[in-house]
């Protein structure tokens, strides 16, 4: 049903793209339209990271050490991102079909794995380039977001949401 409303949501705005002489537009969205859902979500769960971390280094983690602040400040919005884009690649960017508890915990774990690795990379990023450059934390942290989004990308499409791959692998276990 989520689907449902995102395509009519999605075919509302291709037809006015087409209708005010844009129609190119809407055609490379059809033609590429995984990775434009892709990139309309991760854009949103970088989002969800950015005002969430912003808000616990600039007001909750405030009288911490900057390393802590920063780091823990990360880990908040990676955390509430991660959750976000793991029901939005499921359910709107992979239209991902699991039978069985075995095959949506085995998914889950995949997902949360790649996620803690590219974690790993943008909390190392920040600390370099916040921490020991003294860099702006929201530039960096857009900036940092931008290479883990295509990381994440390409995990998820090659490791997590494998078309077909839950089913067959629920009935052969």
């Amino acid at each position: 049903m989520a689907i449902e409303l995102l395509e009519k949501v999605e075919n509302f705005f291709l037809n006015i793209l087409k209708k005010i002489g844009l129609g190119f537009l809407a055609k490379i969205y059809e033609d590429h339209r995984e990775g434009m859902r892709y990139i309309v979500f991760g854009a949103l769960a970088t989002l969800v990271n950015i005002v969430f971390s912003s808000l616990f280094y600039y007001f909750v983690f405030k009288t911490l050490p900057e390393k802590s602040r920063s780091d823990l400040s990360n880990a908040v919005g990676i955390g509430l991102a991660m959750a976000f884009a793991y029901v939005t690649n499921k359910l709107f960017v992979f239209d991902s079909k699991t039978e069985g508890i075995k095959a949506l915990l085995k998914e889950m774990a995949s997902f949360i794995g790649c996620r803690l690795i590219t974690a790993v990379v943008e909390i190392l990023m920040m600390r370099v380039t916040v921490v020991y450059w003294e860099l702006n934390y929201v530039l960096m942290k857009i900036v940092t977001n931008i290479v883990v989004m295509i990381l994440n990308f390409i995990f998820s499409k090659i490791f997590i949401f494998k078309k077909g791959a839950n089913k067959d692998e629920e009935k052969n276990s």
